[in-house]
């Protein structure tokens, strides 16, 4: 029985790896595709190739593509070696180097960097959230309608802290206890709407620009693409 079950494992782990290598895939998954549906289509491939090369920038010869990659590698292995004689690096099962003596401090950026935070002291993210919402009223979009009590306007932005970031509702409720992770899932189904969201991400976004810093961003993406 136990030779079994150890067999069950190591068949599941050789699977789990198998799928994450590439090497089998499930036709209809997205995270588990095949290797070639991950890639640019062979008919495609043939007939843009040219142009894809010229917008990266690249040889179509890869040995013109490795040979200063190589030159470069082979400069640095000297360079090693050099530093191994000298006594300034040390390998065995690891590579040793000497601590790095500290920088002088540079006291014109130090008087610079008091006089910025001076000037401009930092925020606290509620602050931020806060001050943006009573600019652009993104919540009033997100919900349809005015915030009926703070714990629903906590509520909505536990719920945009969750969506646009790795952390669980269980997180997320750690950070704000008066809120619990069921009402942050809830919330979170209840601002998925895809239309609100543009609207309300566009109404920050045009809060953004209106900052004199905005105009050293930069073209969008989209007018570079263009």
């Amino acid at each position: 029985m136990k030779a079994m079950v150890a067999f069950e494992w190591a068949t599941l782990f050789s699977l789990r790896v198998a799928l994450r290598n590439g090497s089998i895939f499930i036709a209809h998954s997205f995270s588990f595709r095949s290797q070639t549906h991950m890639l640019i289509p062979a008919a495609e491939w043939l007939i843009k190739r040219n142009n894809l090369y010229g917008h990266l920038g690249l040889p179509q010869d890869p040995h013109a593509f490795l040979r200063p990659v190589l030159e470069q590698l082979d400069q640095r292995l000297a360079a090693l070696g050099k530093a191994v004689d000298e006594g300034t690096v040390r390998i065995d099962t690891a590579v040793h180097l000497d601590p790095l003596d500290a920088q002088a401090g540079d006291t014109e950026a130090d008087r610079l960097r008091r006089a910025i935070f001076e000037a401009h002291p930092p925020g606290q993210l509620p602050e931020i959230i806060l001050e943006i919402d009573s600019a652009t009223r993104f919540s009033w979009i997100l919900l349809g309608r005015e915030p009926r009590s703070r714990i629903e306007l906590l509520m909505v932005y536990s719920a945009i802290l969750a969506h646009g970031t790795s952390l669980s509702a269980a997180d997320i409720s750690r950070m704000v206890p008066e809120i619990s992770p069921a009402a942050i899932r809830q919330m979170m189904k209840r601002l998925e709407d895809e239309r609100m969201l543009r609207l309300a991400a566009d109404a920050v976004l045009e809060f953004m620009h209106e900052h004199p810093v905005a105009a050293h961003w930069g073209a969008p993406i989209s007018h570079r693409l263009t």
